[in-house]
C-alpha cells in the first residue's frame, strides 16, 4: 500500500520529488512517511492534497515534507527525530538519499535527550494525579509516553557509539546492558502498547514509581556524561 502512495506522489510532484521514505519501518504499528522535495512552497505541494486525504482515510499519519536545506539546518534542533528516521527506514522512491549521511553533533543530542526526559517527568506527574485511580487512563498515559521516548532511547545508544537496533525490546535491552540498569518498566510499557500485557495486572502506583525512577536514572546518566 505504501509503495502505491509513493508512486502517486511521484506522479503529481514529478521532478520536484527527491525522496519518499517510510521510517519506523520495523514498527508494526507505525506508517510514518517523509517526503523530501526541492521546493516546499505551498503552491508546489498542493497536488499532494488528494493523496494525503486518502492516506488519512487509511489512518496513515500525514507525512512530513522537507527540503534538504531544512534537514541540514535542523539537525541541531531535532537531532533525535533525525536519528530515529535514519536508524529505521527504507526508500520508497529516491534520486538522492538525504538521510544516509546524517550525523548530528553529540552535544545537540545530549541536550535534546535531557530536555525530553525532564519534560516527560513533568508531564507524567502533572497528568497522573487526577487519573491514577482510573487504570485505563493511567495505561494510556504510559503508552503515550513510551512511544515518544523511542527517539530518546535511540539517542542514548547514539551517544554511546553503539549499534542502534530497530526493535523496541532490543533497544531497551541494549541500554540496560550498557548502563547495568535494566529498564524493566519501560519494556513493560511497550507490552501494554502492543497488547501483550495490561496495567490492570499490576499495581498502578508501584509501576509508576519504578517507571519514573527509570526516567530519572537516565536523566542523571545524561547529566553526568
Amino acid at each position: 500500500m505504501m509503495e502505491k502512495f509513493a508512486n502517486e506522489i511521484k506522479e503529481v510532484l514529478g521532478d520536484n520529488l527527491i525522496q519518499v521514505v517510510l521510517y519506523n519501518d520495523q514498527d508494526p504499528y507505525a506508517d510514518d512517511i517523509l517526503i523530501i522535495v526541492k521546493d516546499d512552497s505551498f503552491q508546489k505541494l498542493l497536488p499532494l492534497e488528494p493523496i494525503i486525504k486518502k492516506m488519512m482515510v487509511k489512518k496513515i499519519s500525514s507525512p512530513y515534507i522537507m527540503t534538504p536545506q531544512f534537514i541540514e539546518s535542523s539537525l541541531d534542533s531535532y537531532p533525535l527525530e533525525f536519528i530515529n528516521m535514519k536508524t529505521d527506514y527504507k526508500n520508497l522512491y529516491v534520486t538522492q538519499d538525504h538521510l544516509v549521511s546524517i550525523k548530528p553533533e553529540n552535544e545537540w543530542v545530549r541536550l535534546q535527550i535531557e530536555r525530553e526526559l525532564k519534560g516527560k517527568i513533568l508531564l507524567i506527574k502533572s497528568n497522573l494525579l487526577p487519573i491514577h485511580q482510573v487504570t485505563k487512563f493511567s495505561e494510556k498515559l504510559i503508552i503515550q509516553s513510551i512511544f515518544s521516548l523511542k527517539p530518546v532511547l535511540k539517542g542514548f545508544l547514539y551517544l554511546m557509539d553503539r549499534p542502534i537496533p530497530k526493535i523496541y525490546d532490543e533497544i531497551i535491552d541494549s541500554i540496560g546492558k550498557e548502563t547495568n540498569f535494566p529498564l524493566v518498566c519501560m519494556k513493560k510499557a511497550f507490552d501494554f502498547a502492543y497488547n501483550k500485557d495490561r496495567l490492570k495486572n499490576h499495581s498502578v502506583m508501584d509501576f509508576y514509581v519504578q517507571y519514573l525512577n527509570e526516567i530519572e536514572f537516565l536523566i542523571k546518566r545524561i547529566e553526568n556524561d
